[in-house]
């Protein structure tokens, strides 16, 4: 398991949604913001020469192989925000040329699906997020000096 910690709000530019922030990890609608991916269930019969180069397709404590219930296309670069943040499963082909983040949960909406991704944000962060909030909602503060 990757030990990435994130130590902001946003995520690749993208608003953390309030139950990751509550619960202290990045969501999965957050993390997809961050990168293109494009659903496509069938791409994984299109080639024979699938190789996992991030997280692991099999459970040793199982001894059973992972059950993948989506397939999204994603970019290099969305491959290598996945890698260096996580150990979300991703298989690539050479012989397509292409890169697949491999979806083993399903039913339940990203926005409530926590990843691997640790948020801990410090002091000086959540001062920020009150003065964004106060700012945001147009609320007064009155400063008083003793």
């Amino acid at each position: 398991m990757k030990n990435y910690v994130h130590k902001s709000e946003y995520f690749c530019g993208n608003k953390i949604n309030q139950y990751g922030l509550e619960h202290g990890y990045v969501d999965y609608a957050t993390l997809a913001k961050s990168f293109d991916a494009v659903l496509n269930n069938n791409i994984i019969q299109k080639a024979d020469d699938w190789e996992v180069v991030n997280g692991l397709d099999y459970d040793e404590e199982t001894d059973d192989y992972k059950e993948i219930f989506q397939y999204f296309i994603i970019s290099e670069s969305g491959f290598q925000t996945l890698s260096d943040c996580t150990d979300e499963l991703v298989y690539y082909s050479e012989e397509l040329g292409i890169y697949l983040w491999c979806i083993d949960h399903l039913g339940t909406s990203w926005d409530y699906v926590l990843t691997d991704i640790k948020i801990e944000l410090d002091k000086l962060n959540n001062e920020h997020s009150i003065i964004n909030y106060i700012t945001r909602c147009n609320v007064k503060i009155q400063r008083y000096s003793v």
